[in-house]
């Protein structure tokens, strides 16, 4: 009985495998790849993030968004 659930549990991973590859690949056809070079001009906006009451927002990470400019 043990390795019936091995082998549905198996079977099932394999299929979740599938099923996220199938996933990316219809998401990445929207998306472009970037590559930045040294000295290209991007423009950076700042995303304000939102944090949990009695959080300190200067000691937290920032996160920026790039976008090319060509």
């Amino acid at each position: 009985m043990a390795t019936h659930w091995q082998d549905v549990q198996a079977e099932v991973n394999q299929k979740l495998e599938q099923a996220n590859t199938k996933h990316k690949k219809a998401a990445d056809q929207h998306r472009r790849k970037q590559i930045f070079e040294v000295g290209d001009q991007v423009l950076v906006f700042l995303c304000k993030e939102r944090f949990p009451v009695e959080t300190y927002n200067n000691l937290q990470p920032k996160r920026y968004l790039l976008i090319s400019l060509f």
